[in-house]
């Protein structure tokens, strides 16, 4: 279980590496198509990511959670118009995800948070 949430969120990061070192430049229907499955993996875990480790009280972590909220809508709406999404707005998805999950597992490293279950129960 720990190695499938490292592998997730080694994912994440892998993404952001992949597109920024890109230069975020058009991909293919099909890498569209993939993404977009993570992305309502997402969704399929959470509802909304406003609420996530509602335990956590810092503005900070609030603020950034409603960021993926929106961020993450956004980009599932404009896949379902377009059939693509924005890369800027996806790295920084995947970005804010990151500093999310960090900043759960330094706030409870003895108890699972919303985040880490995610990346538990998410299939790649």
């Amino acid at each position: 279980m720990e190695e499938e949430k490292f592998s997730r969120y080694e994912r994440l990061k892998t993404i952001i590496k992949e597109v920024e070192d890109s230069g975020f430049s058009n991909r293919s229907t099909k890498w569209y198509d993939e993404h977009y499955s993570i992305l309502e993996e997402y969704r399929l875990n959470f509802v909304d990511f406003s609420y996530v480790d509602i335990e956590i009280s810092s503005k900070e972590f609030r603020d950034k959670a409603s960021l993926v909220e929106n961020v993450l809508r956004s980009l599932m709406n404009d896949y379902i118009k377009y059939r693509w999404f924005g890369l800027y707005d996806y790295v920084r998805l995947n970005q804010a995800l990151v500093w999310l999950a960090d900043y759960a597992l330094e706030f409870r490293n003895k108890e699972e948070t919303d985040l880490s279950l995610m990346f538990g129960n998410l299939s790649v």
